[in-house]
């Protein structure tokens, strides 16, 4: 069933880039096809051309930070996913994201700050927390540590 869906929205997706070859809309919607692929190469072009064809596409800037937070090119991941926010993307995994590409650079103040963002924001969303638990453990900071498991 799933093979006859992803058959069907690439046909719709092929379409519609047809029809519209410079449209967002289905450049971003094939880039998630792409994802579904496993083909982190080809979502990635997908979701550049979204951008391209609309700048303010901060969903895409954040699908494009994602990929590049799979590959370990952080620095590429928190450039995107900064362009992401400043575009109103309010995603909860954006703000994730970037809390862990900060702390995996060494950046350990602005991971915590994002963190902290993320829980302000979406307080029932528990990856942030576990991520922050997880992270003052490591830094050594307990007392943290034992405040944010409290809060979960």
């Amino acid at each position: 069933l799933l093979i006859i869906y992803l058959l069907f929205v690439s046909i719709y997706i092929n379409k519609t880039l047809r029809l519209h070859p410079e449209g967002f809309m289905a450049h971003y919607l094939k880039g998630f096809y792409f994802l579904g692929q496993n083909n982190l190469e080809k979502a990635l072009w997908a979701f550049e051309q979204s951008v391209k064809n609309r700048i303010n596409n901060g969903d895409a800037h954040a699908e494009i930070g994602h990929i590049y937070f799979e590959k370990g090119f952080y620095n590429k991941a928190i450039e995107k996913y900064m362009t992401a926010i400043g575009f109103m993307n309010n995603n909860p995994l954006t703000y994730l994201h970037l809390a862990v590409s900060n702390y995996n650079i060494g950046d350990n103040q602005k991971a915590l700050y994002y963190l902290e963002v993320c829980i302000n924001r979406h307080p029932t969303y528990m990856p942030a927390y576990e991520k922050a638990s997880e992270m003052l453990g490591a830094m050594g900071d307990l007392e943290s540590q034992q405040y944010v498991l409290q809060e979960m």
